[in-house]
């Protein structure tokens, strides 16, 4: 299993069919549904087709049977993901972490490796999701702070 950087994740998101505009949050419901494990695997309902799979964390049920497989793979992964977004008439609200708000949540991380230099905000998969967590709210709240001041 590897776990992907917020970077690489969003790399996949474009590559797949999401905009500019689109792919952080594409990527921020990967982060928030996998932390970018591509083998990440859950079976909330024990059954083959309940099993969500891979870096978006897709239910098997949702490809077909013959593909279900491949959602391990990052890029089939992020392929199917844009299908389904694109089903669901451009929106996430089909996915749980979405739903949840946990996507909403990851959205500042993502935000902040796609804008900020490396040496500012690691890019580093071996970094857990709370710190990077921790350095985007304490960003966040920097701006903020900037911005009532100016």
């Amino acid at each position: 299993m590897t776990q992907w950087s917020g970077r690489k994740v969003v790399a996949w998101a474009l590559g797949a069919g999401f905009s500019a505009q689109e792919a952080p949050l594409a990527a921020a419901v990967a982060w928030a549904a996998s932390e970018g494990a591509d083998h990440y695997a859950s079976n909330p309902g024990l059954t083959q087709a309940s099993e969500r799979r891979g870096l978006w964390a897709l239910r098997c049920d949702q490809v077909a049977d013959s593909d279900a497989h491949l959602l391990w793979n990052p890029d089939f992964a992020a392929k199917a993901a844009h299908s389904l977004y694109i089903e669901a008439g451009g929106n996430w609200l089909w996915h749980p972490v979405a739903i949840s708000g946990a996507a909403d949540r990851a959205l500042p991380l993502i935000t902040a490796i796609i804008k900020h230099p490396r040496d500012t905000i690691t890019d580093n998969p071996q970094v857990t999701m709370l710190n990077l967590l921790r350095r985007a709210s304490s960003l966040h709240s920097q701006i903020q702070a900037t911005a009532r001041r100016g």
